[in-house]
């Protein structure tokens, strides 16, 4: 069998390719030993759950507790619909459940609760809007 000249991997070298050398490129590869250097400053996490613990824990001038128990327990909920939903499990406990804490509205002098507090229970009102709960309760 002949053999075809010229057919093959043709060898092609970064000059070629860029048109320049690799020295004049500006990008340099570390060598293995190298180890990068460590970032100057790095912002510590913040746990946000030890910041709510925080504030749950400091006086309540205001009379706020409710409101955000009830934020709190709303956020619970929410979550568990989702779990249930997600394992292919009946919702209707949970759904009662968030239709029950729907029913009054907690006192807080504080108008960004207020408004964080209402955006939690819009949600909750369109989850059971959405599955259809009080159309033939």
């Amino acid at each position: 069998m002949a053999g075809v000249d010229g057919v093959g991997l043709a060898r092609v070298t970064a000059s070629r390719v860029w048109g320049g050398s690799r020295a004049s490129s500006g990008f340099a590869v570390p060598d293995d030993d190298a180890r990068p250097e460590a970032p100057q400053s790095i912002a510590a996490p913040v746990a946000l759950g030890g910041l709510l613990g925080l504030q749950e824990t400091m006086e309540d001038p205001d009379g706020d507790a409710p409101a955000r128990q009830q934020a709190d327990r709303l956020l619970t909920e929410l979550a568990s619909l989702q779990r249930t939903l997600l394992g292919g499990g009946d919702p209707i406990a949970v759904l009662g459940r968030l239709d029950g804490m729907l029913g009054s509205v907690p006192a807080t002098g504080s108008p960004v609760l207020l408004a964080l507090l209402g955006a939690v229970r819009m949600r909750a009102r369109v989850e059971l809007t959405r599955r259809g709960w009080g159309e033939n309760r």
